[in-house]
């Protein structure tokens, strides 16, 4: 109508295309086209930064605690009276941020035209934080965590980490595949690969991901109480990424720890066990109810609800003790007995 004309040349500049379509009522047709991105559009080939050098290669020189490829510095301390050492490592103090930087690479030597924007997602402990770069080839970005929590309480050891990084593109509006010679409606309908060009600009944008993981951060011996110091005797162990933190400044890693087992005794038996069945141990027939470790690399076990056998360091299985009550239990103390 004259009025609608009217209402549109005050609403758009000249020279600008107005989609109009009549509706008589809202319960039938739904014109909402699907978005498409633009052609070669594609997720980033960023990725991590390489793996940290194998902490079993880390030779010292003579003289000297200073771990040459990790370029950590030790020192030892023998408090007199005492059987013990104090240690210092320096990447065990809050100072040390070369743990709590991740370098990422956002981008590779060629990206498409059509990128409007680089995001990027990163999640540690509990806590999102989010970053935009202009699009360019070979970006890059180290983040720096503080080491805390979404609570602000100050996390120990390794630390999951999740990167997203996304290339981010104009949308464009396609062709619903129910609409292309085939019946139906195209509310939720795909699009296929024709799109309306540049003057069907969506005002919607999209975003490829590409999601990998890691970890970050380390060990703080100042949570330990010792002024920054620790002890040679003290070790602590993070469940996170399977390391354990040797009190004398070593660490000890095992990446897969799942499903890897070490047969020590025992051997599959047919039938119920009444007495212990001495001998090799690993010929031998055992159906343990519990288990203890000793000191001197030995194994004790309860068989047949009230007897106790030891598995030697030497690989033998030995009676240890026949007693009338039925064991439940079995633990070893800090003087060796059970």
């Amino acid at each position: 109508s004259g009025a609608e004309l009217v209402k549109l040349a005050g609403l758009y500049d000249p020279g600008k295309r107005v989609w109009r379509m009549p509706h008589t009522h809202f319960s039938m047709l739904d014109y909402n086209m699907p978005l498409l991105f633009p052609a070669g559009a594609r997720p980033p080939h960023g990725g991590a930064r390489p793996p940290d050098a194998n902490p079993e290669c880390q030779a010292q020189q003579p003289g000297s605690i200073i771990k040459c490829q990790s370029q950590i510095l030790g020192e030892a301390l023998e408090p007199v009276g005492t059987e013990h050492q104090l240690r210092y490592q320096s990447n065990r103090v809050p100072g040390r941020r070369a743990a709590y930087a991740y370098d990422i690479r956002l981008s590779g030597d060629a990206i498409p035209d059509t990128v409007r924007e680089i995001r990027l997602e990163v999640y540690v402990a509990g806590r999102r934080y989010f970053y935009t770069f202009d699009p360019a080839p070979n970006r890059t970005f180290t983040f720096e965590w503080d080491g805390e929590d979404a609570y602000g309480r100050r996390v120990q050891g390794r630390q999951p980490i999740t990167v997203r990084i996304g290339f981010t593109y104009d949308m464009h509006y396609g062709f619903p595949r129910g609409l292309r010679g085939e019946r139906g409606g195209s509310f939720g309908a795909p699009g296929d690969a024709s799109t309306f060009a540049a003057v069907a600009r969506a005002r919607q944008e999209g975003t490829k991901w590409v999601e990998f993981t890691g970890a970050i951060g380390t060990l703080e011996v100042s949570a330990l109480g010792l002024g920054g110091w620790g002890l040679d005797q003290l070790h602590v162990f993070s469940p996170i990424d399977h390391t354990l933190y040797l009190g004398d400044g070593r660490r000890i890693d095992r990446s897969d720890v799942v499903g890897v087992v070490e047969h020590t005794a025992g051997k599959g038996c047919d039938e119920s066990v009444w007495a212990i069945d001495e001998g090799p141990a690993l010929e031998r027939c055992v159906t343990p109810s519990a288990i203890a470790a000793g000191h001197a690399g030995e194994v004790y076990f309860i068989e047949a609800g009230n007897k106790v056998g030891v598995v030697t360091a030497e690989g033998m299985i030995r009676e240890y003790a026949d007693v009338p009550a039925r064991l439940e239990e079995i633990r070893v103390g800090q003087d060796g007995r059970l």
